[in-house]
């Protein structure tokens, strides 16, 4: 049987790092509390960088609420991510159509963002309740699995690797033919490791690494054995607040 992974080959430390941005969510509800740092995992399309970006409605339970709402900044790009109702969930950029300032966060009891600059209003999936703004907000490509995953699509990012690319922290798998999928991972100082191994509904299904290491780059085996074919997410978080989460695809 033949098994394939998400990932490629081992690169060399520059060309790896220049895959990666930092992202970071915080939460409406509590607008100065960093609740992580995440790493999207990119693509590259006629000269541009897309980033997938993954969380689960666990980790940022503010979603799992009507109304309730998040910013996820990338490379600087700033996007809402509001639940609509019970099966929509938007990804809205916050910039008002009309003369472009930053809209209000999302009024969960009123169901809107108002803009502050000349109060257009907007509902939750962006369209427009009141003028002047002539457009609704800019959307990004979302997708949600009815239970706990969301995947949002970022295109055209253009600037934040040279930001990262000498950073000593990070997650990446790479392909491995002998029966185990290669996790490599990295810290820039001494810390304590979580990395674990979840459904794609979030559900834990290992716990491959809990143990303080020291500074450098790390590699971890995973056997697939016992595993069934389909997608899986591995998740790393330190305990100086790194958190990173990559989709792997196992196919036997």
């Amino acid at each position: 049987m033949k098994n394939s992974y998400e990932g490629g080959d081992l690169l060399p430390r520059r060309e790896f790092l220049e895959k990666i941005f930092t992202a970071s969510i915080i939460a409406v509800a509590a607008p100065m509390a960093l609740l992580g740092k995440s790493v999207p995992v990119l693509s590259g399309k006629q000269g541009m960088l897309s980033g997938l970006y993954t969380l689960t409605l666990d980790q940022y339970p503010v979603l799992k609420n009507i109304g309730g709402s998040v910013k996820l900044v990338v490379a600087g790009k700033e996007i809402r991510v509001t639940r609509a109702s019970n099966t929509k969930i938007t990804a809205l950029s916050p910039i008002c159509t009309h003369q472009g300032c930053t809209i209000n966060d999302f009024n969960a009891s009123l169901m809107r963002f108002e803009c502050p600059c000349h109060g257009s209003r907007y509902d939750a999936e962006g369209k427009v309740l009141r003028g002047p703004a002539p457009l609704p907000l800019k959307s990004y490509t979302l997708t949600f699995d009815g239970t706990n995953v969301i995947q949002v699509e970022v295109p055209e990012l253009q600037s934040g690797v040279d930001d990262v690319a000498d950073q000593n922290t990070f997650l990446e798998s790479f392909r491995n033919l002998n029966g185990t999928a290669v996790i490599e991972y990295g810290v820039g100082t001494a810390t304590r490791v979580l990395l674990t191994l979840h459904t794609i509904s979030g559900v834990e299904v290992r716990r491959l690494v809990d143990a303080h290491v020291e500074a450098g780059r790390h590699r971890y085996e995973l056997s697939l054995s016992g595993l069934s074919s389909g997608a899986y997410i591995y998740r790393m978080e330190t305990s100086d607040g790194f958190v990173a989460s990559h989709k792997l695809m196992i196919a036997k």
